[in-house]
Order: structure tokens, then sequence, then C-alpha cells
């Protein structure tokens, strides 16, 4: 049966100093393990500081450009499966990443690394946006392709 409100939702009014759309908070709506959840944008110094990984009310993305996304439920029921929570905590990862752009660009010198980067945020986008709707993956496919098949050439220099 499909959701008829999303799995997450992500506030991402606040405005940070570590990149443009960073937020603060977001809530997980599932029937069996509703939370809601903290985020913080650590540079990797910090990442490496407080990283555990042993915790299960906390996950963390891959650094990218000196930066890691952790996510971290603040709110949760008292009874809840490690394994439930930890697994809801990585696709709210995956969706917060996908929305975030952690990185400037200097348009003056653009790099290969900048574009590469780029593109890699637009099809990971575009990725979350076409597993929604069979409109929007119908509407994105070949944006999808060309973007890939860019990002592709731009790895292999």
């Amino acid at each position: 049966m499909k959701r008829k409100i999303p799995l997450f939702i992500i506030d991402d009014s606040k405005r940070h100093g570590r990149g443009p759309d960073e937020c603060d908070f977001f809530a997980c709506t599932s029937k069996q393990l509703p939370f809601v959840g903290c985020i913080d944008i650590l540079t990797e110094r910090e990442y490496l500081s407080t990283h555990n990984n042993n915790d299960a009310t906390t996950a963390y993305g891959a650094p990218r450009n000196g930066f890691v996304v952790r996510v971290h439920a603040t709110e949760a029921p008292n009874k809840y499966d490690d394994s439930d929570l930890k697994n809801l905590l990585k696709r709210a990862l995956k969706e917060i990443e996908t929305r975030k752009s952690l990185f400037e660009i200097n348009v003056n010198e653009i790099s290969d690394k900048d574009v590469i980067n780029f593109l890699e945020i637009q099809t990971k986008a575009m990725e979350s946006e076409m597993r929604k709707s069979e409109h929007l993956y119908e509407v994105l496919k070949t944006s999808y392709k060309i973007t890939s098949k860019i990002l592709h050439d731009y790895k292999n220099k």
C-alpha cells in the first residue's frame, strides 16, 4: 500500500554556516517506530573525534568535501529494535544527503572535482525523484542518462 504521507519530513528552513541548505530536525512517520531526529553537519575532524559505529541512535554519511552528515534519533519510543532504528536512520540519511549541497564552487575556476561533486548530487537527487513516481521517471530519464554519462566521462578523464 502506498504511503499517504512521506516517511521523513525534513525541516530545511534554517540556514547555517556550513552550506546553503542544512537543516536541524527531521521526523520519521513510521507507524512501527516514529521518532524525531537531529541533523548535524560535521567537519571531518569533528567526525573523527565523535564517530561511534556502536551507537544505534546515530548514523553517519560518507565524508564529502571535508564534511560529514550525522543523523541522530533524539525522541524515540522507549522500546525499539536497534537494527530497525539504524535502518530508518540510514534511510533518512540517504534522503537528506540527496537534498544537501555541502560545498561551494568558485565559478571563476571550476575544477573537475567541482563538476564531479555537482553531477553526483544531481544524479542522486534525480534517482530519488524518479523512484517517487512513474511520471517523474519519464520526465527525468533522459536528463538522468545524460548527466550519468557526463559524470562517468569526468570520473574517467
